[in-house]
């Protein structure tokens, strides 16, 4: 059902507002779904980042105990803005004396989906944008051979999560790739899906478990596995809609305009895998 919000030109309400763009950009967004989510007041945040356990050993009593250090360090996250600008006939303020939901919220989808190709991109060249998956070092790469065969390299995903002591919680995938899974067959010309039902999540896509969501920005034959733990996603403050009666003073037109401050920080890459059907990447 269509909502519409009551707002005329002089009794705009921000925080209203922002609440409409922030509700449609967490919907389309994955990046919310599947990080933690990290709300700061302050320019950045230093995330501490993982190397390994102190070590325990066996004593008598009253033996001396060996001093180990826990591998710990940091890296400095600090949200990029991403924003966008509508321009919308005042005419509309003032005939009908309400500010239709659909033109910030197309706004806040929008925004979902350049943070979503932030994450699942690379943007070495552009700083403007935060440093996504493809910009991380150390993350394990699993080759599944030249197309989807079957299922063994999320196996060996999860399990290496597992031997780091880390969790798989979510497969990312591009759709074709997501389609290409859930079709495959367990055998040479049966009909019975490899992908078997799961009584618990029977609306959901699943692997071994481990729930499936799909992005078109993320390159096709790359599936993430990603430990949201370690996947941390960074607001700066809340998602704004502010206006402008100055903007487009000449048109009759007023300017809408929304923007976020968000960036990612990958505390144990280690604990990432792509599994891949590229050969050499």
């Amino acid at each position: 059902m269509a909502h519409f919000l009551s707002v005329a030109p002089d009794q705009w309400v921000p925080e209203i507002s922002g609440a409409y763009v922030d509700e449609a950009l967490t919907a389309e967004a994955v990046a919310f779904r599947i990080a933690t989510h990290v709300p700061i007041e302050a320019t950045k945040i230093r995330i501490p980042t993982f190397g390994g356990d102190p070590t325990s050993q066996w004593v008598e009593e009253g033996e001396d105990l060996d001093v180990t250090d826990a591998t710990l360090d940091g890296i400095d996250v600090e949200p990029k803005t991403i924003a966008v600008l509508s321009k919308v006939s005042r005419q509309f303020f003032d005939d009908q004396g309400q500010l239709s939901t659909a033109v910030l919220a197309g706004q806040g989808r929008d925004l979902g989906r350049k943070i979503d190709a932030a994450l699942f991109g690379s943007n070495a060249s552009n700083t403007k944008a935060p440093a996504g998956l493809r910009n991380v070092t150390g993350v394990n790469v699993i080759h599944a051979g030249g197309t989807w065969s079957n299922l063994d390299a999320f196996a060996a995903a999860k399990f290496h999560a597992e031997t780091l002591g880390e969790q798989v919680n979510f497969y990312a995938a591009h759709p074709d790739d997501a389609l290409g899974l859930a079709t495959l067959k367990d055998e040479s010309g049966s009909i019975r899906p490899v992908l078997g039902p799961d009584p618990s999540m029977p609306t959901a896509t699943n692997i071994g478990g481990v729930p499936v969501v799909v992005s078109e920005y993320i390159t096709t034959g790359d599936v993430w596995a990603i430990p949201s733990r370690h996947l941390h996603l960074v607001q700066r403050g809340a998602v704004a809609a502010e206006i402008s009666h100055e903007a487009y003073f000449g048109s009759l037109s007023v300017a809408l305009r929304s923007f976020a401050r968000i960036a990612f920080g990958f505390s144990r890459p280690a604990a990432f895998s792509r599994i891949t059907t590229h050969s050499g990447s």
